[in-house]
């Protein structure tokens, strides 16, 4: 099984990522809170994976953002999958 998750940034029709914190030059709070954001969308499928339920998947150090997306996105997967079955 594998988890994959992205997040595209729908304004500027560019996906999240590592380089997206250029868009933040010269507020180092910003780039921080980019580089935590992605730091967490990397490690969240791997939690998912491992603890087998988004309730144990805790959020990473400053990366709220991304993990409010991943959750979300996984509570609708899964809403999708059951009422398929």
């Amino acid at each position: 099984m594998d988890v994959k998750f992205s997040i595209r940034d729908s304004t500027l029709h560019e996906p999240f990522d590592a380089k997206y914190e250029a868009h933040f030059v010269g507020n180092e709070l910003y780039i921080q809170q980019s580089r935590n954001d992605w730091n967490g969308v990397q490690h969240y499928p791997h939690e998912l994976l491992k603890k087998q339920d988004i309730k144990d998947v805790d959020a990473v150090s400053g990366a709220t953002w991304s993990y409010n997306f991943f959750k979300s996105c996984v509570e609708k997967a899964l809403k999708d999958t059951v009422g398929n079955l």
